[in-house]
């Protein structure tokens, strides 16, 4: 493996080669991987990962390159073997773990890399459509949006994601193709953008000033795929518009602000759920929460009950996500996140006991249900 200060050797090779060269190969080799509706590891012996590309355009924009003096030409060597010496990089930390330990803290971090790759973009846009379109007596989220957002409405973004994410697809999103549509979206655009100087100082922070965090630590790119450098704007990872216009949004309209992430989690993401389950015409029953009471005490049932002949499943939606802390093997983020995660799981335990206990029962149809086929699911926002 290669040792820790290795990845600050990368950052000087990466320092020999102009700053438009490194966003404009990284912007290429994204496209590759590209499908009009999800991201395709390439089949080839030496693939490219996106969390690769990831890293290798966060190292770009810290490499100040004063001096360039290198091109990568028309050959993929140079970049293959950066590329190469970030995917053998290995984090001190997953050094110091032994078998099962290795695998519990490789899994958890890389898991956080790889299963949005895994998602199709589509569900994505689906979902966060339905959020800030949703409006009830309790909550109007495309008032909330366009609060925050100066006046625009949640169809600017998504439309430029969409648009954005299909022409990169396709191979060839040329300058003039991205001009255009920076151009026709400038608005929304403009929340989507960072200056250099702006990332490097939001990205040292979040990383600890600290090159180990680079490889698994969130990258700003995220939430402002858009980098400007000397009035020119790049788009050095095209799929990450998809980030940026969906879950990022959220975070950054109910940050600091947890009452309104609950608030959202109890109207829309409940709803939401219960609309798809509903959609799909699998189940009998699809009955939303409701209250019950054991002696004094009022109790909430889970949030979605579903029956479906003899066996039921209930679900419990929860908004939280894990820790960014995690990212950087922060062991207090980790126990804290079990924790939270393990009182959810609790809570459904003993809703499920109320209900083998007869304390509820929230289907209309009366039926005899065995301890065995009665199940629990706490689900999450995001993987």
């Amino acid at each position: 493996f290669i040792r820790k200060y290795e990845l600050p050797s990368i950052v000087e090779q990466l320092r020999q080669y102009p700053l438009t060269e490194k966003l404009l190969i990284c912007q290429n080799n994204a496209t590759r991987l590209m499908d009009l509706t999800h991201l395709e590891i390439l089949n080839t012996s030496n693939p490219i990962y996106p969390w690769e590309l990831e890293v290798f355009a966060e190292l770009s924009l810290f490499a100040d390159a004063p001096t360039a003096r290198c091109s990568f030409g028309n050959s993929d060597e140079a970049f293959i073997n950066i590329i190469n010496k970030i995917r053998n990089y290995q984090h001190p930390f997953l050094q110091k773990q032994k078998n099962i330990d290795f695998a519990n803290a490789f899994m958890m971090v890389s898991g956080l890399q790889q299963f949005k790759v895994q998602e199709n973009i589509l569900d994505r846009l689906y979902r966060y459509n339905y959020f800030w379109n949703f409006v009830n007596d309790k909550i109007n989220m495309p008032k909330i949006f366009s609060e925050h957002f100066n006046g625009l409405a949640y169809s600017e973004f998504r439309d430029l994601g969409i648009l954005v994410f299909f022409y990169a697809s396709l191979k060839y999103p040329t300058a003039q193709i991205i001009r255009a549509l920076i151009s026709k979206y400038k608005t929304a655009v403009d929340f989507l953008r960072i200056t250099r100087e702006e990332y490097k100082q939001k990205q040292s922070e979040k990383i600890d000033d600290n090159f180990e965090n680079v490889i698994f630590g969130f990258n700003y790119l995220r939430p402002y795929p858009f980098v400007e450098c000397k009035e020119v704007l790049f788009l050095p990872l095209p799929y990450l518009i998809i980030d940026a216009v969906t879950e990022s949004l959220l975070t950054r309209v109910t940050m600091d602000n947890n009452s309104l992430r609950e608030k959202i989690g109890k109207e829309v993401a409940q709803t939401y759920i219960e609309e798809i389950f509903k959609e799909g015409n699998i189940y009998n029953e699809v009955v939303p929460e409701c209250e019950y009471w054991i002696g004094k005490n009022k109790i909430d049932s889970p949030d979605i009950s579903l029956r479906k002949g003899n066996q039921v499943c209930f679900i419990d939606t929860k908004l939280s996500t894990p820790k960014l802390e995690i990212r950087k093997f922060n062991s207090k983020a980790i126990d804290d996140t079990i924790s939270k995660y393990a009182k959810n799981i609790i809570q459904m335990y003993n809703r499920i006991k109320d209900f083998n206990n007869a304390s509820f029962y929230p289907f209309e149809d009366k039926l005899s249900i065995a301890k065995e086929d009665v199940f629990g699911v706490v689900a999450l926002l995001e993987d």
